[in-house]
């Protein structure tokens, strides 16, 4: 067995998509051990972003943030892993699937113009990293909010200077739901956008109640 396939066009001579099985083992051993995926993280929050190639324009993952001691700098274009083009940030997080946090990841990177090869050490992510980069960065302490049927995390502590301050977000706010899931706690919600940073994403969907208004915005992380 080389692959198991994912999707097949029978109008198309049976073209069909597969994952590689050396990915597939992987998953679903990360499956069986820990309940999830285990992406190396790279330390970063990327965006997808246009590049022009010598071969034609394309889409590679974009460094939108970097965190501190890290080799990567906001701004850098990822174009390339230990020797494979990527497009995009799916693609790259697709690739990393198949590998194991704490190996060393050879990455082809342009930073103003000029190509680079850096040697990055990846990582897992811990919780408490999460817990600290959301009350810093993006500017929020959490509580329990139980009223009648309802469940939550009230936003009690809102830094003027942080994400979730300059989208519009106050003190008193409810967060029901992130990323399409209901919340029921704090820890619902750190556990979700944990889930976000180790995937390399810059943002969340979060459904707030202010009063008796529900609405959702995205909260950059």
């Amino acid at each position: 067995m080389i692959g198991i396939n994912t999707a097949i066009r029978p109008n198309a001579q049976g073209i069909g998509f597969a994952i590689p099985i050396g990915r597939a083992i992987k998953i679903a051993t990360d499956l069986v051990e820990s309940g999830t995926v285990r992406i190396p993280w790279l330390g970063v929050l990327l965006k997808d972003a246009a590049f022009q190639s010598e071969t034609g324009r394309t889409t590679v993952p974009e460094v939108a943030y970097a965190f501190p001691s890290n080799p990567l700098k906001a701004g850098d274009l990822i174009v390339g892993v230990d020797g494979r083009g990527v497009q995009g940030r799916s693609d790259l997080n697709a690739f990393l699937s198949a590998s194991e946090p704490g190996g060393r990841l050879s990455l082809d990177v342009v930073r103003d113009r000029k190509r680079l090869n850096l040697t990055l050490n990846t990582s897992t992510l811990p919780i408490a990293f999460t817990t600290v980069h959301i009350l810093e960065r993006v500017g929020i302490g959490l509580s329990e909010h139980r009223l009648g049927r309802n469940e939550g995390a009230t936003i009690g502590v809102l830094s003027r200077s942080g994400t979730a301050a300059r989208i519009g977000l106050r003190d008193g706010d409810i967060v029901i739901g992130c990323d399409g899931e209901s919340i029921s706690g704090p820890n619902d919600f750190i556990s979700m956008a944990h889930r976000a940073i180790q995937r390399h994403r810059t943002s969340v969907l979060l459904t707030v109640q202010r009063g008796n208004v529900v609405g959702r915005v995205p909260l950059p992380l």
